[in-house]
């Protein structure tokens, strides 16, 4: 009898289902409005609450849910200060233990910062990692979409519950992620709405679980750097790219890296070689663009690397060159593959 009516009980609390099993504390919450994470922690509800709802509409839509202290919890998120205590998902629970890269950005960008992530993703291929964003519209989209077209699983990380985002104009990009291997998360209830506080939560998401943070652009008031700020508090690498064709894009951006905190990313292989693994095959030499196909300013400095063995940005400098020159030329060389970075602050042909 005690067997029975056990099987009884967990059947109403949790999600039985071949593949997981959902904790009672992670449908309560969801069916309650005035139930907080406190008061689950502190077991202060009426545990005769009935979940049925919310255990048939997460089954129907295969969302699943994982609590601190479970085993699936992510290990990443135990480092962040306020770490949220239930993840509702959809996907590959299980990308959150891979390294992941992640990339952030403005709504408006620059064609600049488009062309970067798609080189930063196409080098992405040559690694084991996986992606992580936003799903705001910008450069977000832009790293799942670059991610989904090379087969590389991206992880999207909503700021709203999912019953918003699966009754919007977002459904069917949400669904290719999953249906490509990659996992969409969240810490809010499902029905939640957005708040002031919502969209910073979920930046600290994106920045504890990113092993490097890559920031194409961003102006002084981008939402975006509120996500660098808490990877700098957890001392992750971060990556900026300067970007002198749009000043008002990237002015924040360019006094950082003159602070030296945030690193310039020149060359997009050595970054991934420094933190991720030995590529799963050889990336080659690249293709070198006619010198007649670069401006003026990037000739002239590849004209010094063909005179010179090596290079830094202070031979540079003594050479004559502006800083508002160098970056944007070394970026163009980069990104064709002609330089490389033997040493950090070393520049050299390919």
């Amino acid at each position: 009898m005690f067997f029975l009516l056990s099987i009884i009980f967990l059947t109403r609390i949790y999600l039985i289902d071949p593949k997981t099993m959902i904790h009672p504390h992670a449908l309560i919450y969801s069916s309650q409005e005035d139930i907080t994470i406190g008061h689950l922690k502190q077991a202060n509800y009426d545990p005769s609450i009935d979940t049925t709802v919310v255990a048939h509409w997460m089954a129907n839509r295969e969302i699943s849910a994982v609590v601190e202290g479970e085993p699936d919890f992510p290990s990443k998120l135990y480092q962040i200060q306020s770490k949220p205590y239930i993840i509702y998902y959809q996907g590959d629970i299980s990308l959150l233990n891979k390294p992941i890269l992640g990339i952030v950005g403005p709504r408006k960008h620059s064609d600049f910062a488009k062309i970067m992530v798609q080189k930063v993703i196409n080098q992405a291929t040559h690694h084991d990692i996986v992606t992580i964003s936003g799903l705001a519209s910008g450069v977000d989209q832009l790293a799942h979409h670059y991610s989904l077209e090379n087969n590389i699983p991206t992880i999207a990380v909503l700021w709203w519950g999912f019953r918003h985002f699966l009754a919007s104009k977002d459904r069917e990009f949400i669904r290719r992620i999953v249906d490509q291997g990659g996992l969409v998360i969240s810490e809010f209830k499902l029905s939640q709405d957005p708040q002031s506080y919502t969209f910073p939560q979920r930046n600290r998401i994106i920045a504890g679980l990113a092993d490097v943070l890559f920031l194409p652009e961003a102006s002084k008031n981008s939402g975006s750097l509120i996500t660098v700020e808490f990877a700098q508090k957890l001392q992750k690498p971060i990556y900026g790219t300067p970007n002198f064709t749009s000043p008002s894009m990237s002015e924040w951006l360019h006094e950082q890296l003159q602070n030296w905190w945030m690193r310039a990313l020149l060359n997009i292989p050595a970054m991934f070689k420094a933190h991720f693994s030995v590529p799963q095959k050889s990336t080659g030499g690249g293709h070198i663009s006619l010198l007649s196909s670069f401006d003026p300013d990037t000739q002239q400095l590849l004209g010094s690397f063909q005179s010179h063995p090596s290079l830094t940005i202070s031979s540079l400098l003594q050479q004559g060159f502006s800083q508002d020159k160098i970056y944007p030329a070394l970026a163009r060389l980069e990104m064709e593959n002609i330089i490389h970075q033997p040493s950090p602050g070393t520049y050299a042909l390919s």
